[in-house]
C-alpha cells in the first residue's frame, strides 16, 4: 500500500515523495515549469527530503524520478548563474549543490535514478551521485555535461564522479566536448546500468533498487571495464596512462581554442585533481567553477544560449499545417542538394530528389550514405538505422512522385533565369498547397516569384555548406510571401535540427551581405601588399574559424564573384569587388575544389594549404609590402561588417541585433566567446570605432563612411545591447 511522506512539506519547490512499502519514490516536478531546473529552492527541498529518508528506518531504498513527461532535469538554473554577484557567491552555489548530491551518494541506502528525457548538466551530476541509473529507450532521452558550452565547468561533482563511473578517457571526452548521449550509447559507455521501455522505467528502477538492497552493497562508482594490460586499461588505470591522457587532452584543447576558452583547461585541472585525490577534489571543482563563471566568455556563451532558446519561439504565431512536414522533394542533386536530402532523412522526413542526369543523383546518394556511415562509426546509428534512413531517400529524372511533396526545395545553379525556369516547372508538377523553397544565397525572392502563378507560395530557405555541420538556415520572406509558407519552412528547418533566422528580401539577405566585407576587404589588403598568411593568422587568432583568404578558397572563385556582383549591383559603390577573386578565376584557380586558389591545397584535407608567393607576386608586381597591426586589421574589416549589420537593422532585413548576432555565430562562425558581431562592437566601443572609421574614410575612401544608425547611436549614447556588463572585452 502506498502512503505519502511529508507531502505538504515537499511540494512547494516541486519535490514529491511517496512510499511503496520499504521503497521511497522521490519525484521532481517544479510547479508551472515545462522542465525541472536545479534552482536553490528545489535543491533545498530535496536536501530536506533526503535527510528525512535517511532517518526513516522503514525506508530501505529510494527511486529518484521526474514528474515531467518530457524530461528529467534540464540542468542548473541559468538565470541564477547569470546573477551571481562575485566569485564567492559562485563558489558557494557550487558547494551547496555538491553537498546535496553528496547526501544522495552517502544516504546509507541505495538510490536509483529513473531517467526519461533530458538529463543534462546538474541533472547528469545528480544521477552520477546515485547508485544505479536506469534510462528510458526513448529518442528524447539525452544525458551529458554541456557546461563547457556555457563557459563553465561541471560544479556539482561531475568532474569527480564521472571518471569513477565511465573511466578517465570517456569522462574527459564528454566533459570537454559537452556532447550528450542517447540511452543506448550511455549504456555502452557505462553511464547507464539498464535501458528499458519508458512504460517500464519506474518498475525497472524499483527492481534495481531492491536488488541492491538484497546484495547489501552499492556504490555510485563503477570498476573499470578494461583490464590493466590493455591499452584502454593502461590509460584509465595507471599513473603513467593518466599522465598521457591529460597531456594529450590539454594539447588538443590549446590547439582548438587558441587560449580563448578557459573552461576546458579548468575542467582538465579539476578532473586531474580528482584523479589524484581518489575523486574527492570537490573544493577544487568549486574553485574552477567560480573562476569560470566570472569571465566575460561565460557571460557571452550564456547570452548566446539565451538567444538560441528565444529563437525557438520565433514564428510560432504564423499559420502552418497541423503536424510536421513528412515528405519533401529536392530539385538539384549537387553537393547542397545531397546534403539537404541527408539532413531531411536523418530527421525522418521522406525525400524525393530530381536532377537532369543519373550521375548527380548517384553522387547525392553517396554523399548521404557516407554521412550516415560516419554516424555508424561514431556509434550514433546502427547498420539497420542506416538502411532505414537511406530508404527514405528516392530519386527520379522527372517529376514523378512530386505530387506527394508538402515542400519542394530548389537547389540548382545560382542563376536567375535558370532558377525561374525550374521553379515554373516545379509549380506545374505539385499541388496547389505545396510550398516552394529556393536555396538561393543572394537572388531576390521577389524577382524569382515573378515567374510563378502562385508567387505567395515561394520562400527562401538558404542552407549553408556543409549542410550537416552548419546549424543556420536563413528563412527569406519576400514582399508577397504568404505567412503559411514562412511558418511551414520555419517548422521544417527546426525539425531538421537547424536554427532558422527569419530575414528580409535584399541583396545577399543577411549573412552573405554582412560577410562580404570580410572577403572583399581582404582583396584590397592583398592589393596593398599585405601578406595573406599573416592576415589569415591574425583573424584566426581573433577567433574566426578561417582567415578571409582561406575562406575564399573554400567558397570558390566561381561562386564568390557572383555574390559580389549581386551585392555591388544592389548596394552600390561601397561593395565594389576587389579584383582578386576575378583574377584567380581567370587563372583557373577556383580554390580547394581545383587544389589551387590563393593557396595550393593537398588532396588530403589533413595537410595545411601551402602559400603560393610567386603567383601572388605576379598579381601585384608593383605593390609594396604592406604591414598592418592586428588591431587596425580588425577595425578595418569588422568595422565594415558592423556598418553593414547596422544598415541591415535599419532596413528591416533582420528583426533585432540579437537575431543578427545569432545568425553570424551560427552562419559564419563568428567567435562565440565574443558574443556576436554587435556584442563585439559594444565591447570595442562604438565611439572609438566610428572615430577610427572616419579616419579610414579619409585615407581609403567612402566605403568606410559610418552608417547612419551608428552616428545616431553615438549621438544618443545608445549601445546595441542594454547591459554593458555582458559585453566581451575586445
Amino acid at each position: 500500500m502506498e502512503t505519502m511522506l511529508d507531502a505538504e512539506k515537499a511540494n512547494s519547490a516541486g519535490v514529491r515523495v511517496r512510499r511503496d512499502g520499504d521503497l521511497a519514490h522521490i519525484e521532481l516536478d517544479v510547479p508551472g515549469a515545462k522542465m525541472n531546473v536545479l534552482a536553490e529552492s528545489l535543491l533545498s527541498e530535496l536536501e530536506a527530503v533526503l535527510d528525512a529518508l535517511a532517518a526513516d528506518a522503514g525506508v530501505r531504498a529510494v527511486v529518484l524520478a521526474s514528474g515531467k513527461p518530457d524530461g528529467f532535469v534540464a540542468g542548473a538554473d541559468i538565470g541564477a548563474i547569470e546573477t551571481l554577484a562575485d566569485r564567492d557567491a559562485a563558489r558557494g552555489a557550487a558547494a551547496f549543490g555538491q553537498r546535496v548530491f553528496a547526501r544522495i551518494e552517502q544516504l546509507g541506502k541505495p538510490v536509483v535514478a529513473a531517467v526519461h528525457g533530458v538529463c543534462l548538466g546538474g541533472g547528469c551530476e545528480m544521477v552520477l551521485a546515485c547508485h544505479g541509473r536506469i534510462l528510458s529507450d526513448d529518442p528524447s532521452t539525452r544525458i551529458g555535461l554541456p557546461e563547457v558550452k556555457l563557459g563553465i565547468v561541471p560544479g556539482f561533482g561531475g568532474t569527480q564522479r564521472l571518471p569513477r563511473v565511465v573511466g578517465l578517457q570517456a569522462a574527459l571526452d564528454l566533459i570537454l566536448t559537452g556532447r550528450s548521449l542517447d540511452a543506448r550509447r550511455a549504456l555502452r559507455m557505462g553511464l547507464a546500468d539498464e535501458v528499458v521501455y519508458p512504460a517500464l522505467l519506474v518498475e525497472s528502477a524499483s527492481a534495481w533498487a531492491r536488488r541492491l538492497v538484497a546484495l547489501g552493497r552499492w556504490s555510485a562508482a563503477r570498476p573499470s571495464r578494461h583490464p590493466r594490460w590493455t591499452l584502454p586499461g593502461f590509460l584509465d588505470r595507471t599513473a603513467a596512462g593518466h599522465a598521457i591522457v591529460f597531456a594529450a587532452a590539454a594539447k588538443k584543447v590549446r590547439r582548438e581554442t587558441h587560449g580563448h576558452y578557459p573552461a576546458p583547461l579548468a575542467a582538465i585541472a579539476s578532473v586531474r585533481a580528482g584523479i589524484a585525490s581518489g575523486g574527492n577534489a570537490f573544493g577544487r571543482e568549486a574553485d574552477h567553477l567560480a573562476d569560470c563563471a566570472m569571465t566575460d566568455v561565460s557571460r557571452n556563451l550564456i547570452r548566446l544560449f539565451r538567444l538560441g532558446e528565444a529563437n525557438k519561439k520565433v514564428g510560432h504565431d504564423l499559420p502552418r499545417p497541423e503536424g510536421r512536414v513528412r515528405q519533401i522533394a529536392v530539385v538539384g542533386a549537387g553537393v547542397m542538394g545531397g546534403g539537404i536530402a541527408h539532413q531531411a532523412s536523418r530527421s525522418d522526413v521522406r525525400v524525393r530528389m530530381k536532377d537532369l542526369g543519373t550521375e548527380p543523383l548517384l553522387a547525392a546518394f553517396r554523399t548521404a550514405r557516407d554521412l550516415f556511415r560516419g554516424e555508424v562509426r561514431r556509434g550514433r546509428l546502427d547498420r539497420r538505422g542506416l538502411e532505414n534512413k537511406m530508404a527514405q531517400i528516392s530519386a527520379s529524372l522527372d517529376y514523378s512522385g512530386f505530387g506527394l511533396a508538402e515542400v519542394v526545395i530548389e537547389a540548382v545553379v545560382e542563376n536567375l533565369d535558370v532558377k525561374r525556369t525550374v521553379l515554373r516547372e516545379i509549380e506545374s508538377n505539385v499541388g496547389d498547397d505545396c510550398i516552394l523553397a529556393t536555396n538561393t544565397s543572394s537572388l531576390s525572392i521577389a524577382a524569382l516569384a515573378e515567374a510563378l502563378k502562385r508567387p505567395g507560395m515561394l520562400v527562401g530557405m538558404h542552407f549553408f555548406n556543409p549542410v550537416h555541420r552548419m546549424p543556420l538556415v536563413e528563412i527569406v520572406r519576400g514582399p508577397g510571401t504568404e505567412p503559411r509558407a514562412v511558418g511551414t519552412v520555419l517548422g521544417l528547418a527546426r525539425h531538421m535540427g537547424k536554427t532558422p533566422v527569419l530575414v528580409g528580401d535584399g541583396p545577399g539577405f543577411l549573412v552573405n551581405r554582412v560577410l562580404a566585407p570580410y572577403l572583399n576587404e581582404a582583396g584590397w589588403l592583398f592589393a596593398e601588399g599585405c601578406d595573406p598568411v599573416a592576415v589569415d593568422a591574425a583573424f584566426k587568432q581573433f577567433g574566426m574559424p578561417m582567415g578571409p583568404f582561406e575562406l575564399l578558397d573554400e567558397v570558390g572563385t566561381d561562386v564568390a564573384p557572383k555574390v559580389g556582383d549581386v551585392l555591388h549591383a544592389g548596394l552600390g559603390a561601397r561593395m565594389l569587388p576587389s579584383p582578386l577573386a576575378a583574377s584567380l578565376h581567370a587563372a583557373g584557380r577556383l580554390g580547394r575544389k581545383t587544389q589551387r586558389g590563393m593557396y595550393v591545397h593537398a588532396r588530403s584535407n589533413q595537410r595545411r594549404p601551402e602559400p603560393d608567393r610567386p603567383f601572388w607576386n605576379s598579381l601585384r608586381p608593383d605593390a609594396k609590402r604592406g604591414e598592418i597591426s592586428p588591431v587596425d586589421l580588425y577595425d578595418r574589416v569588422f568595422g565594415l561588417m558592423i556598418n553593414e549589420a547596422a544598415r541591415c537593422l535599419d532596413e528591416g532585413i533582420v528583426g533585432s541585433a540579437a537575431e543578427l548576432d545569432l545568425a553570424l555565430v551560427y552562419g559564419i562562425g563568428f567567435p562565440p566567446f565574443r558574443g556576436g558581431l554587435l556584442q563585439y562592437a559594444d565591447a570595442r566601443g562604438l565611439e572609438a570605432l566610428v572615430t577610427r572609421m572616419h579616419a579610414l574614410e579619409a585615407q581609403l575612401g567612402a566605403r568606410f563612411a559610418p552608417a547612419d544608425r551608428l552616428n545616431r547611436m553615438i549621438a544618443s549614447g545608445e549601445r546595441f545591447f542594454l547591459d554593458p556588463r555582458t559585453a566581451a572585452r575586445g
